[in-house]
């Protein structure tokens, strides 16, 4: 096996199991079926531990002795923890992609902006969707950020919250209601206004599908 094609098996599982963890299709508490996932994603047995140790590292997943790997469990006082740390790094990341100047970030940001609005009459309420498109939007500032650090925890805590919305099936808010938010912070990118965007980001926070709390 190359270097390049067990990189690839190593993102490949990962993607994977993020995915299912974090939409509650593997719930809390389930062991891995190491030897099953090896099979169904066609991976060998490193790079899938490899995946598993990023998803430990993530909070998605917990290994105990003699008893392998199974699924973390997840809380409404895990939410709101993950929550009192998520606000303070997406205001600070949409602040540095604001004061650094977003760059080629802006050309993505308006191709996920015209996504979303075109998304909204097609896919309303859907769940996955509207999830999906408010972590482009958080992913596309934490990149802008240019604080690879700050990007690697924005995503870790994401997932912790979104993978609770799943399993609470509480109401989000839905990119129809965050549409405007969205155009919003483009200007203030664009315009590298610090204080707007953290303004925004906290609106927009008080929002958030993945961290409301009532």
């Amino acid at each position: 096996m190359t270097r390049g094609t067990h990189r690839t098996q190593t993102e490949a599982a990962y993607e994977d199991l993020a995915r299912h963890i974090v939409r509650a299709e593997i719930q809390p508490g389930a062991p891995i079926e190491e030897q099953a996932l090896m099979e169904r994603l066609g991976v060998g047995r490193t790079p899938l531990r490899e995946a598993l140790q990023r998803l430990i590292h993530q909070g998605l997943v917990q290994h105990l002795p003699n008893r392998g790997y199974i699924v973390t469990t997840a809380t409404a006082t895990d939410l709101h923890r993950v929550f009192e740390i998520r606000e303070q790094l997406e205001i600070l990341a949409a602040s540095l992609a604001a004061a650094r100047g977003a760059g080629n970030s802006l050309d993505a940001y308006a191709a996920f902006m015209t996504e979303a609005r075109k998304g909204i009459s097609r896919h309303g309420d859907d769940l996955d969707w509207n999830i999906a498109m408010d972590q482009t939007f958080h992913d596309i500032l934490a990149r802008a950020s240019g604080n690879s650090y700050l990007q690697a925890d924005i995503t870790r805590y994401y997932n912790l919250s979104a993978r609770v919305l799943y399993l609470s099936g509480q109401r989000m808010a839905l990119v129809s209601e965050e549409i405007d938010n969205y155009a919003a912070m483009y200007d203030a990118l664009r315009d590298r206004d610090v204080n707007s965007a953290a303004n925004i980001m906290r609106a927009h926070m008080s929002f958030d599908p993945t961290t409301r709390t009532s």
